[in-house]
């Protein structure tokens, strides 16, 4: 279920591939995409990848880059598998949040 750590293919260039440590990262926090849940929970997950990467030696400011990335690409919205929250479709909870 888990593709590692994603990166375009166009960005490679820039963005070297990631140790086993933090690919281990990744894993952790797809597994998160997959099975969803409320929108604290996938804040949750996603601020959990930053400090797993920065714990495993990725440098800060790209821990924050994969960071901003998730926020923004993982939308449960776009209902992409492999890329947004819940694509595994077992809990896709936003619009039962009490707001």
């Amino acid at each position: 279920m888990s593709d590692g750590c994603s990166v375009p293919p166009g960005l490679r260039w820039l963005i070297k591939a990631e140790s086993p440590a933090c690919c281990a990262c990744c894993q952790i926090h797809d597994e998160s995409f997959f099975r969803g849940g409320t929108r604290e929970d996938r804040r949750n997950a996603d601020v959990a990848l930053r400090e797993c990467l920065v714990n495993a030696g990725m440098p800060r400011a790209l821990a924050n880059l994969y960071y901003i990335s998730v926020r923004v690409g993982g939308s449960p919205w776009y209902r992409v598998p492999r890329v947004s929250w819940a694509w595994g479709g077992n809990r896709f909870v936003y619009d039962k949040e009490k707001k």
